[in-house]
């Protein structure tokens, strides 16, 4: 019920088992929008999911998502697609955790209620709410990022907020180990205005 018409679909295979998908489509609205998809499956242990921080390093700064990618690949490590995460401070210091290769960059948090994503020490897949993830468990997490405060899907179904906002929204989520990385361009209103919570809640299920 969110999209009236797709006016172009685009689907690429970067590597096996990691898939670039682009949609530019109209609204039931008749507005424009512009969805990306990253899948990524983890049952393919060659590739996996990290967390960047700027020059490839564990101190914090302001680069670019690309200049920290580039930095990544520069190292040694392929680096196939990079995306934003978590909110930050000034310095660049991000509002919820960091961890990288099992260190514990950063463990406190802005907010009780900032959810957080990462990748458990046996390559699978976890998303929570922070502040509920007991201390004891942080030996489990190999890399992980914080990120906003809203569940838009919860086992499948949409959270429903009743927003109206509608904002460029960047989403990650999982089904088993593959996991969804989502971006909706916005606050351009010739090609795409953004995505109300609700709206991105029916794309992720989708």
């Amino acid at each position: 019920p969110l999209l009236s018409t797709v006016t172009l679909h685009s689907s690429l295979a970067l590597y096996e088992g990691v898939s670039y998908s682009s949609v530019a489509c109209k609204k039931a609205d008749g507005q424009p929008l512009s969805v990306f998809v990253l899948k990524v499956d983890l049952n393919n242990k060659n590739i996996t999911l990290s967390a960047l921080m700027p020059n490839n390093q564990t101190t914090f700064g302001n680069q670019t998502v690309l200049g920290m990618a580039q930095a990544r690949h520069n190292s040694g490590q392929k680096v196939i697609a990079a995306v934003n995460a978590d909110y930050y401070e000034g310095g660049g210091r991000p509002l919820g955790p960091v961890f990288i290769n099992g260190q514990a960059i950063k463990t406190t948090y802005k907010q009780a209620d900032t959810y957080y994503f990462g990748i458990k020490k046996d390559d699978t897949p976890i998303l929570g709410v922070y502040s509920q993830l007991p201390p004891s468990q942080y030996v489990n997490l190999r890399d992980a990022v914080g990120g906003g405060v809203n569940a838009v899907v919860t086992d499948g179904v949409p959270s429903g907020y009743g927003d109206t906002v509608k904002e460029p929204r960047t989403m990650i989520g999982y089904n088993g180990n593959v996991v969804y990385i989502g971006l909706v361009d916005g606050r351009k209103p010739a090609t795409s205005v953004g995505a109300t919570l609700d709206e991105i809640g029916k794309i992720m299920k989708s």
